[in-house]
């Protein structure tokens, strides 16, 4: 079964709020203010949009988004979220097929990454990085691979992945370790913040200066 969040994109954002708090936006909006002005931002998996209000806070115009998720539900909430004067492209596509053209300023990936095997994981940051320049930054947020985690923590993901695996179909079982794509593809962490003991991991990365 191909995955889908449709089932899950009216209560989603309440889920992760009852689970974790504020932790899960914080992650995600801590680094925005190393968007420069004027950027092209891609978004992969951005979710239910409020996102979009968050950026809208930081430029209130001049952003050039694409912003990409595979659920329709979740593409239609993010529809009505407000993005200020800044322009959005919508595409409902998963990443794997989703047409990408050009190099993008900024690439955003917010918990995005861990619903994938390690092959296809690898296969999606390969056709992302072909679409960063030297000066492009890369925000990413997600659960922390390389964190020895607390029983409750590690119990916490099974359940997770159990529920997901159940309801929205995703592959993975277990977390990918994307911190060794960025360092197989020569990226530098240029910020870097943690949470809950370290169980969730916000960076900006900066790409090689020669691709």
């Amino acid at each position: 079964m191909a995955k889908n969040f449709d089932k899950v994109a009216i209560f989603y954002d309440s889920i992760a709020k009852l689970i974790f708090g504020k932790t899960i936006r914080l992650a995600q909006t801590n680094m925005l203010q190393a968007i420069p002005p004027g950027s092209r931002i891609l978004i992969v998996g951005g979710g239910t949009g409020w996102i979009l209000e968050e950026l809208s806070i930081v430029h209130g115009t001049g952003l050039r988004i694409t912003y990409i998720d595979s659920s329709a539900k979740m593409i239609s909430l993010a529809k009505k979220k407000y993005a200020a004067n800044n322009r959005v492209k919508f595409i409902t596509e998963s990443i794997k097929t989703a047409p990408l053209s050009g190099t993008y300023n900024v690439i955003i990936t917010p918990f995005f990454f861990d619903v994938f095997t390690p092959y296809n994981a690898l296969q999606v940051f390969e056709k992302l990085h072909r679409h960063v320049n030297e000066n492009s930054l890369w925000l990413y947020s997600d659960f922390n691979c390389k964190q020895e985690t607390k029983f409750s923590q590690k119990a916490l993901l099974k359940i997770m992945y159990l529920f997901f695996r159940i309801v929205c179909g995703i592959e993975a079982k277990t977390l990918p370790d994307i911190d060794s794509y960025f360092t197989k593809f020569g990226y530098k962490v240029a910020l870097e913040r943690k949470f809950l003991e370290n169980f969730i991991v916000s960076r900006v990365y900066q790409p090689p200066l020669v691709q």
